[in-house]
Order: C-alpha cells, then structure tokens, then sequence
C-alpha cells in the first residue's frame, strides 16, 4: 500500500469489498491516494459485475419458473442461487483480508477493466 495510507485509509479499503457504497466514498474523498483508487475501482466493478450477473439470473429463473413442467427446476437451482450469492460474500470477506493486509488482489476479468481508471487523474 501506499505510504500515504494511514490504517482508517486500509480499513476503508479492505471493507469497500463487502459493502460497495463505501468504494464511492473512498473515490468522492480519497481519490488522490493510488492505493484507494485501485481498491475502489475493483470493489465497484466486482459490484456493477455481481449485480448485473444476479439480475440475469433471476430473470432466467423467472422465464423457467414461469414454463409449465419445467418450472420445478427452479425449486432445485433457486438454493443453487442462494449458495451462489453465500460464495460470492465470502469471496468479497476474502479480498477485504487480502487488502488490509496490504495485497493487491486481483479479480477475474473486473481488475483488467477498471485498470485503466486507477492511473487516471
């Protein structure tokens, strides 16, 4: 991490993983700060990704739902969606660890994204 990142700073960043809104707020009040921007830009990616992906999902569980005999499989793939949603919260408690303890993780696809707002000033 920077030098320029006191703890509040880590903290901020390791937790705008889990809860998106403060990514915002680290771009609104620490956009100066490299470290911050990289963490923010991930976490709101990951997020715009994880809410785009959740909405298809439950829009293709509706249409199925909606078929007749058909529609039982989404009594099989609706927990399937839960424990989907259960993993992605522990991948973003994982890169919150990951942060605080000063790594840069990386996110498929989401981090080679948003790479080219970080350098941005």
């Amino acid at each position: 991490m920077d030098e320029q990142m006191d703890s509040t700073d880590k903290l901020l960043c390791a937790l705008s993983y889990p809860i998106g809104i403060i990514a915002v707020i680290l771009l609104l009040t620490k956009k100066d700060i490299r470290a911050c921007r990289y963490h923010a830009y991930n976490a709101l990616g990951l997020c715009v990704a994880a809410i785009i992906f959740f909405t298809a999902l439950s829009i293709v569980l509706g249409i199925i739902g909606a078929i007749p005999g058909v529609g039982l499989i989404v009594l099989i793939l609706g927990p399937a969606s839960g424990l989907i949603g259960l993993g992605f919260f522990v991948y973003t408690l994982l890169l919150a660890y990951k942060t605080h303890n000063g790594e840069y993780p990386t996110i498929p696809f989401v981090t080679q994204f948003v790479s080219k707002y970080v350098d941005q000033e």
